[in-house]
């Protein structure tokens, strides 16, 4: 992939988060001051309810959508700013990874169009989006590790390919139980817990890769692998996010250690 085609791509991709950032926000609003806005009405928490900060509170939720999208769009415009000239393979599939967030907004249609009750179709495809969006953000953070080496850059397409697929037949294929459909704005899904595990061991994989990588290179830094750390829990909290306590730790962590992470990675790029 060329530098001229990925900035491209990732140029179009900002204009997207743009959009759906301004678009969820009119939409929401509207609904909102308009009072078509439902809540959920089945609340299955009861872990950690007694405290302001920790209990379920749906303006969490609601607002840790936003943040994603308000996170992605700053994020890809800050790469179109300064990788504009860079060769980055980790660039691409941190792109993926963003893509993979933007995913999350379809969860808004739940209060809108008030489907908590409703069993039809399009709860159904909400959940899968949502499904696809982070089994590919997971495979994209691994791959942002172990093919950021110049060898990789001739599979760069092969492997966006085989990672989109394989989480677009994971998101087609897993059962769902529309009859039960979380606060969260999900319907349940069958594995639910193996597909969740899954996910965090491919999480910890591509932060003890980087470490391990980090301690090999010459540099000896562990900024790029403490980055790689941060944005794992980070989006995983914002991804769980029910209260207060979760939306601040997922923000602050995703957010910090993404700018670590760039930062570092640009410098690198900048001295090489």
């Amino acid at each position: 992939m060329t530098i001229k085609t990925r900035n491209r791509i990732i140029i179009f991709l900002m204009f997207i988060s743009f959009a759906l950032l301004l678009g969820s926000a009119i939409i929401t609003a509207l609904d909102f001051f308009t009072g078509n806005f439902s809540l959920p009405t089945y609340i299955p928490y009861k872990w950690l309810q007694d405290s302001v900060i920790t209990k379920f509170n749906y303006i969490a939720v609601i607002s840790s959508v936003f943040l994603i999208l308000l996170y992605t769009s700053i994020i890809y415009l800050f790469i179109n700013v300064e990788f504009e000239k860079t060769q980055s393979t980790e660039v691409i599939f941190f792109s993926l990874f963003l893509m993979g967030c933007l995913t999350e907004s379809t969860r808004l249609l739940f209060p809108v169009l008030n489907l908590w009750n409703q069993v039809n179709i399009i709860p159904t495809l909400c959940t899968r989006a949502v499904i696809f969006g982070r089994v590919t953000a997971t495979v994209a953070l691994l791959l942002t590790v172990i093919c950021s080496s110049p060898d990789y850059r001739q599979y760069v397409e092969q492997n966006i390919l085989i990672s989109v697929s394989g989480a677009m037949i994971i998101a087609l294929l897993l059962p769902l139980n529309t009859s039960v459909i979380y606060p969260v704005g999900l319907v349940s899904w069958g594995f639910g817990k193996i597909l969740r595990s899954a996910m965090i061991t491919i999480l910890i994989a591509a932060v003890i890769s980087q470490y391990l990588k980090s301690f090999i290179s010459t540099n000896k830094t562990i900024a790029l692998a403490t980055g790689i750390l941060m944005i794992s829990i980070g989006y995983y909290f914002l991804c769980a996010t029910i209260n207060y306590l979760f939306l601040g730790l997922g923000f602050v962590f995703l957010m910090s250690g993404t700018i670590l992470y760039l930062k570092t990675l640009h410098r690198q790029y900048l001295w090489t």
